[in-house]
């Protein structure tokens, strides 16, 4: 018999050899909608077993993860330039998933107060509504407004469902929906948006 058509009994397991074993690999390609063009990025994947794995993209795209099993792979993919995805188990399943990504926005403005002053120390909060599909989860700190009431959102994810909260200790939160920040006039390029935020006293 051909060496590499022997199989070993473990445990009462059957592994192959000549199927590479214990491994499997899961092979993302993330690539922008538009322009079809390689999109640098942080591949993360947690399978059956709570291990996580982590690869950056190469120059094409592309990255490779070696894992115990295909079984009930999610996956999460990060970048500074077009948002993030959440991957589920019924993408993962085949081994080879190839993402499309929007471009993002950087969201940037002023805060001020009732009486049209810069207000410093104003949190301003990028949330999206939570995806089933993600298992895993990486926060994202608040901006901070400086001494002139200045705040700056990178790498907004507009395919998300969104809202950003915008909140000061002495007045009342405000939020902005996601229509709102589509609607806002474009910054000095066609990926950013300007929105300054007025607050108001507290009810």
């Amino acid at each position: 018999m051909n060496n590499l058509k022997k199989v070993l009994l473990v445990t009462g397991a059957l592994f192959c050899l000549e199927s590479g074993g214990w491994a499997e690999t899961l092979k993302v390609q993330v690539v922008d909608a538009k322009t079809g063009g390689p999109v640098q990025a942080t591949v993360s994947a947690i399978g059956a077993l709570p291990r996580l794995e982590s690869v950056r993209t190469d120059q094409e795209g592309v990255v490779v993860l070696d894992l115990s099993s295909l079984e009930s792979v999610s996956a999460i993919v990060k970048t500074s330039t077009h948002g993030e995805r959440c991957l589920g188990e019924e993408e993962t399943k085949e081994g080879m998933v190839v993402v499309r990504m929007e471009p993002s926005l950087r969201v940037f403005g002023v805060v001020r107060d009732p009486s049209g002053n810069p207000l410093r120390k104003a949190t301003v909060k990028l949330v999206y509504r939570d995806d089933p599909k993600c298992r895993i989860r990486f926060d994202r700190a608040d901006e901070v407004t400086n001494e002139r009431g200045e705040y700056v959102l990178r790498n907004v994810d507009m395919t998300k469902d969104l809202a950003v909260v915008v909140r000061h200790d002495l007045y009342a939160e405000r939020t902005l929906t996601k229509g709102e920040i589509l609607t806002a006039p474009e910054g000095p390029s066609s990926n950013t948006k300007e929105i300054d935020v007025d607050l108001v006293e507290r009810p």
